[in-house]
Formats: structure tokens, sequence, C-alpha cells
């Protein structure tokens, strides 16, 4: 579906067939090997790993068979073979830097960090009926998502739901967006957000979703796609971090899109106090024992902490807080009444 969206983006898809220790699909060994021989017969001259760390991935790409291969890697763990084409993983810093560094590392044109995803006509008509039919003026559109695939990462249904109940009472018309799997999650936005509040969960896929981002106002969302998804449509948004990842996965652009949440403690840093988590998620967590690393455990994204707090989300005041001053400024900057983005605004 989305090479057919944006046949620009991407020349050609091979279904993952998955690989022992990786999440993301469950592991077909009859799956594999076919897998590998189709890729391995195709010769290509360069494969590159674009997965993190490369702790488990960086062995699946080098079985593609590439002439050469190329990512990131842990010295903790080892260095792969080839010299020249391996960077060590930073233990910091912004995920799109990360791996654009890792690109331009390789010796790839710079074509800088946006992404944009320009508006669909295809898709246009579509999500105006759907709008339509749940009585949502397009002219008066927030979206608020509330669902994410890691539960650590949502914030409170009731939460959100005082968000999504300020914003109609500001005078938008909210609708709710999320997966069909996240159905209990937006019905208790729902139930608890009063009038003013539409439900779109399930109805709404990628094309169909990235043009309800170009028409809306203002997203408030997890730390999740959907987020990603508005910095590609340039849809201000507020994003609600229940966990101290703001560094590595909040938008760059902090006019148009604000963080709202937790912060990696820094030795030395001064100010109020930041928390992170004290363990990491994984039980076999093992320290690299490297504090150029950040002393990371071997699994990406984790850092150890120890006697530190869990963090719980950012108060509600505080998200609410930090949507109206969102508002205001683009009705400041843009000199527009009611902070309609310009490519939102009625012809």
């Amino acid at each position: 579906p989305v090479l057919a969206l944006y046949p620009g983006l991407v020349d050609a898809f091979l279904a993952f067939p998955g690989f022992p220790g990786l999440p993301e699909t469950a592991f077909d060994p009859a799956a594999l090997p076919p897998f590998l021989a189709r890729v391995q017969g195709e010769h290509h001259d360069l494969a590159v790993q674009l997965h993190g760390n490369g702790m488990l991935t960086n062995a699946f790409v080098q079985l593609l068979g590439a002439r050469d291969t190329a990512g990131h890697f842990l010295p903790a763990v080892q260095r792969p073979q080839g010299d020249g084409l391996w960077l060590e993983y930073p233990g910091r810093g912004h995920e799109i830097r990360r791996l654009l560094g890792l690109v331009r590392f390789l010796g790839a044109p710079d074509d800088g960090e946006d992404l944009p995803l320009a508006p669909d006509p295809a898709h246009r008509a579509g999500v105006l009926d759907l709008l339509a039919g749940e009585g949502v003026r397009a002219d008066r559109l927030a979206v608020v998502h509330a669902g994410a695939s890691d539960p650590d990462r949502r914030w409170p249904a009731s939460r959100f739901a005082a968000v999504a109940h300020s914003l109609a009472a500001l005078g938008f018309d909210v609708v709710l967006t999320g997966s069909r799997h996240e159905g209990a999650t937006t019905a208790a936005v729902l139930h608890a957000a009063g009038a003013g509040v539409h439900d779109l969960t399930g109805k709404t896929g990628l094309g169909t979703l990235a043009e309800l981002l170009h028409l809306a106002r203002v997203l408030v969302s997890n730390d999740t796609g959907v987020s990603h998804l508005a910095v590609a449509t340039a849809t201000p948004s507020v994003v609600v971090f229940s966990r101290p990842e703001r560094e590595r996965w909040a938008p760059l652009d902090s006019d148009l899109h604000r963080a709202v949440g937790p912060s990696v403690a820094r030795p030395g840093a001064t100010g109020p106090t930041l928390r992170e988590p004290a363990v990491c998620p994984s039980a076999d967590c093992t320290p690299t024992g490297r504090s150029d690393l950040g002393d990371r455990c071997l699994r990406d994204a984790c850092r150890l902490a120890s006697g530190v707090e869990h963090v719980e989300g950012p108060p509600t005041a505080t998200v609410l807080r930090e949507v109206a001053r969102l508002l205001q400024d683009l009705r400041t900057r843009r000199g527009l009444p009611d902070a309609v983005p310009s490519h939102a605004r009625p012809a």
C-alpha cells in the first residue's frame, strides 16, 4: 500500500520473513531459506542495515548476500567484516540524524532531514466524504490519537479525553484516530470527552490518515507513528512522551511541533531533576560498561539509571498549556485569526 501511494519513495518491497530475536514478525524457519535464496540470487551490490545498533539485524542483512554490507555496530559486541563500511552506533542523538549520519558516512548525497508528503487529490474527496458523514467540519478539524503499539508509550485515555474536550470547547471538531486494535482506547476517550468528538477508529488507512492530517489544524498524539506522519504533512502537533525518549524521537521542528514529557538526564545537568526508567524492560539486559555509549545495554534504546524513579506521563494541564501555546504561536507568526495552516485554509 505504501508503494502504491508514494511510488517515488521506494522502488521495490520484499516482505520480511522473520528472524530469531526480532519481534516485529513471527519467525518462520521454513520461510527464511527461500527468501534468502531469492535475494542472494539478485546479486545486489550493497545492503545497508538501518535498524538500530545492529546487534541482531547485522547478521540478517549480511545473509542477504550483497557484495558489500554496511550499518551501525556496537563495539561491545563485535565489529562486522568489511572495512570502511561500518560506523560505531552513537549512544545518543535523534534517530533521523543517527541514520542519516550512516548514509552520509557511506558517501551518499545529503538531501536534508525532511521527508514531505504532498497532499493527495485522490484521497481528498474520500476524506471529505468521511468527515461529512460524521458531521465534522473540515475547516475546524483537530485530530487526537490516543493509541500506540507499545503500552509504555500510551498516555492515559482519561487525559486524552480532557484534551479532546478542551479542543471541542474551543470550537474545533475533534476526531479520534487509531487502528481497529485500539478501539477500546478510543472508546474510552470518546465516552469521557463528551460532545464535539467523533470516532474514526479503524476507518483511516495510511493515505486517508495522511490526507486527514493535511486538513487538520492540530494533532495531539502519543509518541508513535502518526506523530512522524504529521511531520511529513507539516501538520502542527503536540506529542506526548511517557518515556524519556524526546531526544531520540521528538520532531526536529520545535516551532511547528511541541514535545511534552520527560527528557534523558545528563551527568552534571542543572535545573529540575530529570528522570528515566530505572531498568531495561528486557529480562536479559546487560550493560556495555562503556560511558561513551551512555552505558547502554545490548538492546537498542535501553538505558540504565540505578536508583532513578520510573517516569509517569506529563500532567494534563501541561499538555493543554502546550496546545494553547502552539495555537497562539501559529496565530502570531502566520497572522491567521484562528491558526489555520495555509495548506488547510478553505479556498
